[in-house]
């Protein structure tokens, strides 16, 4: 079963993922990074108009998130380059790369056609997707046998978008968890592989829930595989009747949220 990996660079979400399938000796023929930051015209327009939407101090936040996860990259690269780095963990996928010679690729499009002739030349049976930035198009889609499926924080349908985990602090609810999914070209609305609950403690915030939901579902990521390649897999339909779509919050509804939070603890 050849699998391609596609996540955001220098994320550390989906590195529980990755080293499972290498634990189990699972045949990774690709990782793709989608480039986090970009600094083109186009990008430079994009990140004004999150700005004005959501407030600089969220995207002050997910710059300095980013860049702190490349600033550990860099210290263990040098560490491993003079042969005294010792092995507690990775930060990022990047950091995985280098103890495991893996084909990878950083692309600023999954969705353009260079893209998708890599895909295609690779000959993927199906496709992971965790903390993307990007909607993959229906030329991505066809290409991997399988499928491509999504790795999402949240118990779909509900809480479908790209901030679950703030939604669910916000909204106070009891549990999360992470759902694999089939993906076609609308948002977490595929078909349903598995899901796996996880009950958010009174001291959660969206970084601790990102971290333990990937623990979470790096457990199970070996049984998705496994099913699909025994032709097991009991899809469930998503009802669309009980489905929830929340979008990235603003900076009023993130400043309410830390309120929130600080009077709870």
């Amino acid at each position: 079963m050849r699998i391609v990996f596609l996540t955001n660079s220098y994320t550390r979400t989906a590195t529980p993922y990755i080293e499972k399938l290498i634990e189990a000796r699972k045949e990774i023929v690709g990782i793709f990074f989608l480039k986090t930051i970009k600094l083109g015209k186009k990008d430079i327009r994009r990140i004004l108009r999150k700005i004005r939407k959501y407030g600089l101090r969220h995207m002050f936040m997910r710059v300095r998130e980013t860049l702190n996860v490349k600033s550990r990259y860099v210290i263990f690269f040098i560490l491993k380059k003079m042969k005294v780095s010792k092995k507690t963990g990775y930060n990022c996928v990047e950091e995985l790369l280098l103890d495991y010679s893996l084909n990878s690729y950083v692309v600023g499009d999954m969705n353009s056609p260079e893209s998708v002739k890599v895909l295609e030349e690779i000959k993927p049976d199906m496709i992971f997707v965790c903390t993307s930035s990007q909607i993959l198009s229906r030329d991505v889609l066809r290409v991997p046998r399988y499928g491509c499926i999504n790795i999402h924080a949240g118990l779909l349908p509900k809480y479908r978008g790209p901030a679950s985990n703030f939604w669910v602090l916000f909204n106070k609810e009891k549990k999360t968890g992470v759902t694999f999914h089939y993906m076609t070209e609308g948002i977490d609305n595929g078909d349903i592989i598995l899901q796996k609950e996880l009950m958010i403690l009174p001291n959660d915030t969206e970084d601790t829930l990102d971290i333990r939901l990937a623990k979470l579902g790096s457990e199970s990521i070996i049984d998705v595989v496994e099913q699909i390649e025994k032709g097991t897999v009991r899809r469930i339909p998503q009802s669309e009747q009980e489905s929830s779509y929340f979008p990235q919050p603003t900076n009023k509804q993130r400043k309410l949220l830390v309120n929130m939070r600080a009077k709870k603890s």
